[in-house]
Order: C-alpha cells, then sequence, then structure tokens
C-alpha cells in the first residue's frame, strides 16, 4: 500500500507519543475499542490518548470530591496529552483519518485548559464538575466510530447510578453505536483481599451458566474491577409490591416455576446460590410477557469450596437464621430450599411474615419448608416443586 502524507504524519507523531511514554504501561485493551480503524498508527495513537486521558481525568473526578488541588505531576501530563491531540487533530483534518472528540471528553478538555498550569500543581475551580466515565466507550469518534445519536441530539455516552451496595455499585449506560442499555457492576474500592475475589469469582461463575434464567455477563474489566452485564427492567421485589394488588394466582404461579427452573439449573451444576432474596431476581420485561433471572452470584459456593472458612460472616436477609449459631459455613441444600420457600411465599401472597397466612395449605407449605429441623424440610429443589404444584393457590 502507497503511504500517503497523512499516513507518514501520523507514523511520526506515533514515534514522538511513544517516546514520551517512559515508565508508562500502555494498556492492550484500549485499541479493542477502535478495531474498526484499519489505520494501525491511528488506532495506536487514539487509543493511547483515550487511555491516558481516562485516567487522569478519573484521577481528577477522585481529587475532586475532597480538594480542589490538583498534583503537579498530572497537571503536566495533561497539559501534554491536550498538545498531542490538538497535534494530531491538526495532522489529520480534511483527511480520511480525521476524527472528533466524544462531547464529554471535549467538554473537560475545554474546562481544563482553564486552571491548568505547568509547575506547583493546578488549582480546579470550585464549580468544576467531573462526569463518571466509562473505560471502554469510544472517546474518538471516525468514520468507523461514529456515535449514534437519540432524536433530541444528545449523545448517550456516561453512565448513570442505579444501585449500590457493600461491595459494588452498579451502573446504566447506553453503547453509543447500537443504542443498547447494559449495566455495569464495580466493586467497592475498600473490599479486602477476600471480598475481591469472591467480586471476581461471582463474573467467573456466572460466565460459566447459560440458562434464560440466570442473569447474563459480558466483559470483565481488570483495571476498574468492573463486569458488564445484561440491564433490567426492575427487581422481583419492587416488582411484586408494585403489582401486588393486580397479580392474579396464575401470574404468580408462572413467576415461580421460572424462578425454580433457573434454581433448578444452578442446582444441577453443583452450585448452591445462599443469597437468595426478591432482590437479587431480576425481572426483564418484554411487550408479552416477562422473565425472571437469578442474579448476585457474590455468595455462590460449589460443593468443594474452599472459600468458606470458619468465622464466615451470616448473609443473606431471606436465609434461615439458625444459621447465625451453626455459622454460615455450613449451608447446605436445606438451608437453601428454606430459602426458596420464603421467596416462594412471598411471591404468592406479597407478604415476607406468614404469620397471618390463614390458608391451610400455604401454611403447610411455609411450615414445612422453613421448619426449624432441617431433616422435616425440603431435602431438595424437587420435592419443593412437587409440594408448590399440589397445592391449591386459589
Amino acid at each position: 500500500m502507497v503511504e500517503t502524507v497523512d499516513d507518514i504524519g501520523v507514523q511520526l507523531f506515533r514515534n514522538r507519543l511513544e517516546s514520551s511514554l517512559t515508565d508508562i504501561a500502555v494498556d492492550p485493551s484500549y485499541e479493542g475499542i477502535y478495531r474498526s480503524i484499519t489505520n494501525d498508527n491511528l488506532r495506536y495513537c487514539l487509543s493511547v490518548l483515550h487511555q491516558r486521558f481516562y485516567v487522569l481525568f478519573s484521577f481528577m473526578k477522585n481529587k475532586r470530591t475532597f480538594t480542589t488541588h490538583f498534583n503537579a505531576d498530572e497537571s503536566r501530563e495533561l497539559l501534554l496529552r491536550i498538545d498531542q491531540l490538538h497535534e494530531l487533530h491538526t495532522l489529520t483534518q480534511n483527511s480520511p483519518l480525521h476524527f472528533s472528540v466524544n462531547p464529554i471528553y471535549d467538554g473537560l478538555i475545554r474546562a481544563s485548559q482553564g486552571f491548568l498550569v505547568t509547575s506547583g500543581g493546578s488549582t480546579m475551580p470550585s464549580d468544576l464538575t467531573v462526569p463518571q466515565l466509562i473505560a471502554h466507550l469510544p472517546m474518538f469518534l471516525t468514520e468507523s466510530t461514529r456515535e449514534i445519536r437519540t432524536r433530541s441530539g444528545r449523545a448517550h455516552v456516561g453512565y448513570q447510578l442505579i444501585g449500590e451496595g457493600c461491595y459494588a455499585k452498579v451502573f446504566k449506560y447506553t453503547d453509543p453505536h447500537t443504542q443498547q442499555s447494559y449495566a455495569v457492576k464495580r466493586s467497592q474500592p475498600d473490599l479486602s483481599a477476600k471480598e475481591m475475589e469472591r467480586f471476581r469469582r461471582e463474573y467467573d461463575q456466572l460466565k460459566q451458566l447459560n440458562s434464560p434464567y440466570v442473569v447474563r455477563v459480558y466483559t470483565f474489566h481488570e483495571d476498574h474491577s468492573e463486569y458488564i452485564l445484561e440491564l433490567a427492567d426492575q427487581n422481583l421485589e419492587s416488582y411484586i409490591r408494585t403489582n401486588n394488588q393486580k397479580l392474579s394466582t396464575e401470574q404468580r404461579k408462572r413467576v415461580v416455576f421460572q424462578i425454580l427452573r433457573g434454581f433448578r439449573y444452578i442446582h444441577s451444576k453443583n452450585l448452591l446460590h445462599r443469597d437468595i432474596n426478591p432482590k437479587n431476581i431480576l425481572v426483564f420485561k418484554y411487550e408479552d410477557q416477562c422473565v425472571f433471572k437469578i442474579a448476585d452470584f457474590g455468595l455462590v459456593r460449589t460443593l468443594d469450596s474452599q472459600l468458606t472458612n470458619l468465622g464466615t460472616d451470616f448473609k443473606g436477609y431471606m436465609n434461615d437464621p439458625n444459621l447465625k449459631l451453626i455459622g454460615f459455613e455450613n449451608y447446605d441444600i436445606r438451608h437453601e430450599t428454606y430459602a426458596i420457600t420464603h421467596l416462594v411465599g412471598f411471591i404468592m401472597t406479597g407478604k415476607m411474615d406468614f404469620s397471618s397466612v390463614t390458608d391451610k395449605g400455604v401454611r403447610n407449605f411455609v411450615d414445612m419448608g422453613m421448619a426449624p429441623d432441617t431433616t422435616k424440610r425440603f431435602q431438595n429443589l424437587e420435592q419443593l416443586a412437587d409440594r408448590f404444584r399440589k397445592i391449591d393457590w386459589a
């Protein structure tokens, strides 16, 4: 292929860029964001600049939460990357290699130019807002990575916090190319080594499962300790609370049967979920039906697991309270059927406490599944499902 002036210019720019990366590790995963760019030099340059801007602006966001001081080294590098970006943009202007900058990043760059200095650190303005960025959404847009916009013209490039727990935050984001929405689950920054192991293990376990009743995960990003999964419309708890007055018995039974299929699949893989509750059942709404999927596998255990040690804290608010006495490490299938019984009772009655339930069939089902004596409980899921089918839930 004959090299053009544009190609040669970008090649020379790449050489200068590489020489400025002393002691900086280049993450090759960023090149995957721009895989559709056929020019190797441009793809490399954009991926490296993307990585450095993302790192620097993420650092800026963290600093902004407790101070207005932006460190000297980071100030100098950010000024350097801005100059390099302007140089590359000029080199490719009016050529097939031309690109534009994602509006979120462009706004941050423009704001930063107003306060960055080369020595002593920079003072961030009191009204500076640094939005949350997601690492693998494109910073640069070319003809091959052109951003799709909504009718209003506003780009979906950021992500929104939709949930938070002790171990992770969950965000929603919309892919700017496909307009498909996903969830991003990111670990909390202060997790212990064991908790981080569980977080990664949750993803690894879910990645191996393939059932329409288990939530699907996609990609794990090591550098930010987060993974992508399908985005639900709501969880089972909010679904029942919202629709409790209008759900028929048959509709409730269909919900239960879907969830039982999910747990039957999980148990067939020699797994115990161990954190069964209506917040961990996700609801996906389609035009003609709802699909209920099991999620949150952070406490999942295989029978040969060594991860659950003596003294493991009791977790899961639908779990058998006796586990507090005997130890969560002694959780077995009869504790799993206890929690599933509790879940089924909630779906069928809309209640968490069954003391006021007068229906004899329902009370017998709940009393057996949640019996204090584990030998009198359902010994497996099939026993539970069989008893459920025989109850007159009218």
